[in-house]
């Protein structure tokens, strides 16, 4: 009998470990996401706790997570809270690429992550970290426009990346073509202003907070 139970538990280990990784937003991870882009942090939080109880194996959790790390190391620039938070942003990426490569949101939630760690390095003057965290950040936002041209809230990431390289002196802009990454404000600024204003788009009603921050944030910073 105790053979038996024992193989029982190592096989119930077993597929928990190996349990399919899945990119589910959901109706509860929705909620967490308007409650984060509010700002409204604390509540975001519970939510995002709720959605793990639901679906463990669910990784959009913790891509909300990176956005609540995101806000409070861009907003309150403390640098105790970027010793104990900045290290999260590596740890999620590396159970993000866990996720199904064949869903939209394998490479989005990569390049949201590399989006909110990249803007956290230049609050903290990490110039050559925030430098290569925007152009891993573009490369797989470019690439799932590429793969999934339709999938919309790519426009909200890629235009925002456009218009940050846009930004880029003249004189360095060829560093940046090297990379593949083309800069232009104007197209960029366009970009995210069509996706804030397409208001038949579920996914851009549900990004409305975040895109509306991000195109007033870039166009009047």
């Amino acid at each position: 009998m105790k053979y038996w139970l024992l193989f029982f538990f190592i096989v119930i280990i077993f597929f928990t470990s190996n349990a399919q990784k899945v990119f589910e937003f959901n109706s509860t991870c929705q909620q967490a996401y308007q409650e984060i882009t509010q700002l409204k942090l604390n509540n975001g939080l519970a939510l995002i706790n709720k959605a793990k109880q639901q679906n463990p194996d669910n990784l959009i959790p913790l891509v909300l997570e990176s956005y609540i790390d995101f806000f409070v190391l861009f907003f309150n620039e403390n640098p105790n809270d970027f010793k104990l938070r900045y290290p999260n942003f590596e740890k999620r990426i590396s159970q993000v690429k866990q996720g199904p490569q064949n869903s939209p949101f394998y490479n989005f939630c990569l390049s949201a992550i590399y989006l909110h760690k990249s803007a956290v390095n230049i609050k903290f003057d990490h110039k050559a970290r925030a430098g290569f965290d925007f152009q891993t950040a573009y490369k797989y936002i470019k690439q799932n426009k590429k793969a999934y041209p339709t999938f919309t809230p790519n426009n909200l990431i890629y235009g925002s990346l456009q218009a940050v390289a846009g930004t880029i002196p003249k004189g360095y802009q060829w560093i940046a073509g090297l990379f593949g990454v083309k800069g232009s404000i104007t197209d960029g600024l366009n970009t995210v202003h069509h996706f804030v204003n397409s208001t038949h788009d579920p996914w851009a009603r549900l990004m409305f907070n975040e895109a509306s921050f991000l195109y007033c944030y870039l166009k009047f910073y």
